[in-house]
C-alpha cells in the first residue's frame, strides 16, 4: 500500500538528516573551514543536500494521509527550510552574488541540474484553500456567500465542539486524581526537607516549576536553574530574582566576550617578535552550526524516532489518528492548566505553616519582652513624576481608511485593477537540461522562490534574513512579469499592480496617491502573504517624464520609499518592480530603494531550442512540425528573448497558414524571412544591463 512506500521515504529522509545533523554538530577543528574558498565548497554541499532532503520530506507529506504524522512531518519539513534558507544566505553573502554555480557540486554527488529545483511546500496554499476561492470568487451571489459561511461555520463549531469534549472528559476523569497527586508529592517533600534540615523549604521559584518536567522529589535547591547557566541556582527568591536572569546573562557574556578579545589581542605581544601563530590555533572562521533549525530538526528527529520509526502500523490501513497520543497531548494541556492553580494554593500553605511556626517560636522565646520599636516604616515619599518624557513627541501617522472596513478596501481595489490574481507556475521543470555556466532563467526562478515564497512556509519568518523587495531587470520578453506572477501564485498571495499603465487616470491629486499607497499596503498587511508588482518603475524614478506621458509615473515616488521603510518581517510582504530599461531611472535613488537587483537573463541555446519547438507544437500538430531545423532556428535566435520567438511564430502561424497546412508543409525559410524582418539587436544592452 501506499502509506508503506512514502513511509519508507520518510526513514530515509530522516537517516539522511541524522546524518547532516551529526556532521555539522561535531566539533572538530580539522573539519571546519579555515579560508573561503573551503567554506564556499562546505556551504555549497550542505545546501544540495539539504535541498535533496527538502524534496524527498515534501513529497513525503503531501502523499502521507496519517493526521497525527503530517503534523510531525510539517514541523521537521519547515526546519528543513529554514536551514536551506540559511545556507542560500550565507553563500550568498559569501560569494556577494544572488546566483551560486554548484557543477562541481552535482558532478561530485553525481546529480543533475532538475535536482536543484527549489520545492514549493503545497501546505503554503493548503491550509488556505478555502480563503483562496473565497477571494478568486469575491463577487459571487449573496446566496451562495451565505450558504458558504454557514457550511464553514458549522464545521468550525463542530471542530470545537469535539475539541472541548474531549478537553472536559479529560479533566473530569483524571483531573482530580493529578491534583490529589500533585498535592501528596509536594507535603511528602517539605516534610522529608524539614526533617533533614529542621525548617520548612522555601518554595521553588516560577521558572523551577513551570517546567513541564518539574517534580517535588527530584527538585534541588541548590542546583542551577534552566537559564541560568554556571552563575548557580537560584533560591527561593522574590521577583527580583527571578525578573533580572536576562539582563545578567547578557552582562556576564558582554565581559566573558571582552575577556576574550583582551587575551585575543594580548597574546602576539607575549609570543615575541619572531614566533607566528600557527593556523590551527585561530580557530575556523566560518562557523554555521548555530542554528536554530538545526535545533528543530534535530527535536523533529527524535520524535519520529521514539514514536512512529518502530511503530507497527500494520492494522492501520486506512491510517486514521492514533488516540492514545492525543489522549497524551491533552493530558499534558489539562495537568499544565491544573499545575496553575494547585501550585498557587500549594504556595499560600506553605507560607501558612512557616508563619504558624514563626509565630509559636516567638510565643516560646519571648514571653513578657517587649520589643524595640523600629525606626522604619517611614519612607521618603516618592516624587510625582512630573517631567516630561525626554524628547518630543512624533505625529501619529493619520490613517485616511480609518473609517472604512477591509471588506470595502479590497473591493476598491479591485474595481480599480490594482488588486488582482497570479496564475504560474514556479516549480515547472526548467527548460534547458545542461548546466550553464552563466546564470540561467532556471536559476534565477530558484533564487526568488527562496527569497519570496519558502519563508511563508516558516512559521516565524524573522528566523531568516529579511528580503523586502527586488527590482528585476532585463530585456523585453525574458518573463520578469511572468516570473513575478508566478511568485504570487506559489505563495497564494495576493497580488497588487501598481505599475504606472494601471493606475494612470485614478486617484488624481497628492492626498489621493497618498491615500492610494496607504490603502494597497494596509490591505496587504491585512492578507498576508502578498505581493506588490510595479511593472516600468524605471518611470517611478526616470530623470525626466516624456512630455508625450500624461500618467505622472513619479507620483507614486516619495510615498512608496515611506511604506517600504515601514515593512517588517512578520507583515509578509513582498514589493518586487520590473523593469527593461533602468538606465532611463536615476540610478542611486532606483538601486537604494530595493534589496535586491536581480537580471533576468536572454535563454541559452537549450532554451531557445526548447521554446521554438513548444510555441511551434502549441498552434500545430506534431506532424506538421517535423520538417523544421529548431536547431538553425535556435542558432539564428542568439540574443533574442522568449517574447520575442513567440512573436516570430505567431506572425508565421497564422489562421490562413494553419489552414493551408494540408495543402502546403511549414518550412524553416518561413521563420527565418520573419527573423530577417525583426529590427537589429542592440549589441550594448548586455553591456547596460550589467
Amino acid at each position: 500500500m501506499s502509506n508503506i512506500t512514502f513511509n519508507r521515504g520518510w526513514v530515509e529522509a530522516h537517516q539522511q538528516l541524522l546524518d547532516q545533523t551529526e556532521y555539522e554538530t561535531s566539533k572538530n577543528p580539522a573539519v571546519a573551514p579555515k579560508d573561503r574558498d573551503t567554506a564556499v565548497q562546505h556551504l555549497a554541499t550542505l545546501y544540495v543536500k539539504y535541498l535533496q532532503i527538502c524534496r524527498r520530506l515534501e513529497v513525503s507529506y503531501d502523499q502521507l494521509v496519517h493526521p497525527q504524522k503530517r503534523r510531525l512531518l510539517k514541523e521537521i519539513l519547515t526546519a528543513t527550510i529554514g536551514r536551506v534558507l540559511e545556507l542560500k544566505h550565507a553563500l550568498n553573502d559569501l560569494e556577494m552574488s544572488d546566483t551560486v554555480g554548484l557543477c562541481d557540486v552535482l558532478l561530485d554527488l553525481k546529480l543533475v541540474p532538475e535536482d536543484l529545483r527549489v520545492p514549493i511546500p503545497r501546505f503554503i496554499r493548503e491550509g488556505r484553500a478555502l480563503e483562496l476561492d473565497e477571494r478568486r470568487e469575491k463577487l459571487i451571489k449573496v446566496a451562495d456567500a451565505i450558504r458558504l459561511i454557514q457550511v464553514h461555520e458549522r464545521g468550525r463549531q463542530g471542530k470545537l465542539r469535539a475539541k472541548y469534549m474531549r478537553d472536559i472528559r479529560i479533566a473530569k476523569i483524571e483531573g482530580p486524581d493529578m491534583r490529589e497527586g500533585m498535592q501528596d508529592s509536594f507535603r511528602q517533600w517539605y516534610m522529608e526537607y524539614k526533617r533533614a534540615h529542621g525548617k520548612f523549604p522555601e518554595f521553588p521559584p516560577d521558572r523551577a516549576w513551570k517546567q513541564s518536567d518539574f517534580q517535588f522529589s527530584s527538585y534541588d535547591e541548590s542546583a542551577p536553574l534552566p537559564g541560568d547557566g554556571d552563575g548557580g541556582g537560584g533560591g527561593a527568591g522574590g521577583g527580583d530574582a527571578e525578573a533580572k536572569p536576562k539582563s545578567a546573562s547578557k552582562k556576564d557574556k558582554a565581559a566573558s566576550a571582552g575577556k576574550k578579545g583582551k587575551a585575543a589581542a594580548a597574546a602576539p605581544a607575549k609570543k615575541g617578535k619572531g614566533a607566528a601563530a600557527p593556523e590551527e590555533d585561530e580557530g575556523p572562521k566560518y562557523v554555521y552550526d548555530q542554528s536554530k533549525h538545526l535545533d528543530a530538526v534535530k527535536s523533529g528527529c527524535g520524535t519520529f524516532a521514539n514514536t512512529w520509526q518502530t511503530k507497527d502500523e500494520s492494522e492501520n490501513f486506512a491510517q486514521k489518528h492514533d488516540q492514545e497520543i492525543v489522549k497524551n497531548e491533552k493530558r499534558r494541556e489539562v495537568e499544565a492548566e491544573i499545575k496553575l492553580d494547585v501550585y498557587e494554593m500549594l504556595k499560600e500553605e506553605l507560607a501558612n505553616l512557616k508563619m504558624a511556626v514563626d509565630r509559636e517560636k516567638n510565643a516560646k522565646g519571648k514571653k513578657g519582652k517587649k520589643g524595640k520599636k523600629g525606626k522604619g516604616g517611614k519612607g521618603k515619599k516618592g516624587k510625582k513624576d512630573k517631567g516630561k518624557k525626554g524628547g518630543k513627541k512624533g505625529k501619529k501617522e493619520k490613517d485616511p481608511t480609518a473609517n472604512r472596513t477591509m471588506d470595502s478596501l479590497v473591493e476598491e481595489l479591485i474595481q480599480a485593477g490594482i488588486l488582482q490574481k497570479g496564475e504560474f507556475d514556479l516549480a515547472a521543470q526548467s527548460k534547458s537540461a545542461d548546466p550553464v555556466i552563466l546564470p540561467s532563467m532556471v536559476e534565477l526562478a530558484r533564487t526568488m522562490a527562496e527569497y519570496f515564497v519558502l519563508p511563508n512556509a516558516l512559521p516565524d519568518p524573522s528566523g531568516v534574513p529579511f528580503i523586502r523587495s527586488a527590482l528585476l531587470v532585463g530585456a523585453r520578453g525574458t518573463g520578469k512579469t511572468l516570473l513575478v506572477n508566478a511568485v504570487a501564485a506559489e505563495a497564494g498571495a495576493a497580488l497588487f499592480n501598481l505599475s504606472p499603465r494601471n493606475t494612470a487616470g485614478q486617484y488624481v491629486g497628492k492626498a489621493n496617491v497618498a491615500r492610494m499607497l496607504h490603502t494597497v499596503f494596509k490591505v496587504a498587511r491585512a492578507l498576508p502573504p502578498a505581493v506588490i508588482c510595479i511593472d516600468g518603475v524605471e518611470m517611478v524614478f526616470a530623470k525626466k517624464v516624456p512630455r508625450d506621458d500624461t500618467s505622472d509615473p513619479k507620483r507614486i515616488k516619495k510615498d512608496l520609499l515611506k511604506q517600504l521603510k515601514g515593512l517588517k518581517p512578520e507583515d509578509r510582504v513582498a514589493v518586487l518592480a520590473v523593469s527593461y530599461k533602468p538606465w532611463d531611472a536615476e540610478q542611486k535613488a532606483l538601486a537604494a530603494a530595493f534589496d535586491r537587483v536581480l537580471l533576468a537573463p536572454l535563454p541559452d541555446y537549450a532554451s531557445r531550442h526548447a521554446l521554438w519547438r513548444e510555441f511551434v507544437l502549441t498552434k500545430a500538430h506534431a506532424a506538421a512540425a517535423r520538417p523544421l531545423n529548431f536547431s538553425l532556428l535556435s542558432r539564428m535566435s542568439e540574443g533574442l528573448s522568449a517574447g520575442v520567438i513567440r512573436l516570430v511564430c505567431e506572425r508565421v502561424l497564422t489562421e490562413r497558414r494553419l489552414r493551408l497546412l494540408r495543402v502546403r508543409r511549414l518550412s524553416t525559410n518561413e521563420f527565418i524571412e520573419q527573423l530577417f524582418e525583426l529590427p537589429p539587436i542592440n549589441t550594448d544592452e548586455p553591456r547596460l544591463f550589467k
